[in-house]
């Protein structure tokens, strides 16, 4: 939320391709004056799911979500496309099966043709941990990263760190700013092959995020 005033934060780490969940619609224009064309989806001008690309990169939305919010879109301007699956999970409904994580485990079987690209990344706020699945006997964390192996993405944070997922260390999120209450919520997935190639994979500090977001920025270089 209130993108506009955090934009200069985001700019400073000189993303090629940004995914910010719970951006305003206005607020997305606010990163356009550093070098970056956008695409906004949501239901709700104040609060949707902005992606950002710097130039000569530039951004196509394939397909609007279906599910709430789950967004297929091209990436040209580089020397091979890239297929970008933007996530921001929420809850939709009274319905446990069909919130959060099970809107993307429902979005990654409804379409498994987004898949069939060579170079596909998944990127967002996942709002879900491989901690949780005794709470979800299906349509769980688990079964969504196995989706994901099938179509041979792996996640960029558990091969640079070696970690399991539910096993996480370094934490992308913490409730209400509290130090007390951290999650690994947000991800990255890649492509296999790419993961030979990863230089860092970094999640920003409290000191530097915490007066900005409960969520702090996961980084990927190759």
């Amino acid at each position: 939320m209130g993108f506009q005033r955090k934009a200069d934060r985001i700019a400073a780490l000189k993303p090629d391709i940004a995914v910010i969940p719970e951006c305003g619609e206005i607020a997305a224009s606010a990163f356009e004056t550093y070098g970056y064309s956008s695409i906004w989806v949501g239901s709700n001008s104040t609060k949707g799911l902005a992606v950002f690309v710097r130039h000569p990169l530039h951004v196509r939305l394939v397909s609007r979500p279906e599910q709430k919010i789950i967004a297929m879109l091209d990436i040209e301007g580089h020397k091979r496309p890239l297929k970008l699956i933007a996530v921001w999970a929420c809850k939709v409904g009274s319905e446990k099966c069909d919130n959060y994580i099970g809107q993307v485990c429902k979005a990654f079987r409804a379409n498994p043709s987004w898949f069939a690209h060579a170079n596909t990344v998944v990127a967002g706020d996942f709002n879900s941990n491989s901690a949780w699945d005794w709470a979800r006997p299906t349509g769980n964390h688990t079964t969504v990263v196995e989706i994901l192996q099938k179509h041979k993405i792996v996640s960029a944070y558990h091969k640079f760190y070696r970690q399991k997922h539910g096993e996480e260390t370094r934490n992308t999120f913490y409730f209400h700013k509290d130090l007390q209450n951290p999650f690994h919520i947000d991800y990255v997935y890649l492509p296999s092959l790419w993961a030979r190639r990863l230089k860092r994979v970094s999640i920003g500090t409290h000191a530097r995020w915490a007066a900005l977001s409960d969520h702090r920025p996961l980084v990927v270089d190759f």
